[in-house]
């Protein structure tokens, strides 16, 4: 099932997809309050779920920048919950310059695992970052 939970709180969209195992949260909007108040009603109306996984689709900071209000570090350290990303994802949101500086270093301390990809898809991030 998909769930579109913050339509227009920040001018973006948080979407959920829900498993069996636990949901996908697919862009985690501009900013760590609004991300974790999106999750905050989803949890009201469908339940708490295992987040499993975090789609970020591409390096414009209003669909990342939130993942600190949804993503726990120590899910990410463990394998609980997996991030998926562009190949090269950090260096394009630099080079763009779509991040300001505190988002970086924000986004950064998640350790999205240097992202890695065969060609354009998003694929799941194994190796661990310093």
């Amino acid at each position: 099932m998909l769930f579109d939970t913050c339509r227009n709180q920040d001018g973006t969209n948080l979407t959920v997809i829900e498993g069996e195992r636990g949901i996908t949260i697919v862009d985690p909007l501009s900013s760590t309050e609004v991300a974790r108040a999106a999750l905050d009603l989803y949890n009201k109306h469908r339940g708490e779920k295992p987040l499993i996984a975090v789609i970020l689709t591409h390096t414009h900071v209003d669909h990342y920048a939130g993942i600190r209000g949804i993503v726990d570090q120590a899910d990410v350290d463990a394998g609980k919950t997996k991030i998926y990303a562009p190949e090269d994802f950090v260096e394009h949101a630099v080079s763009e310059g779509a991040m300001g500086l505190e988002q970086f270093f924000d986004f950064l301390s998640v350790r999205l695992n240097g992202p890695k990809a065969a060609g354009k898809k998003i694929v799941l991030n194994d190796a661990k970052a310093a």
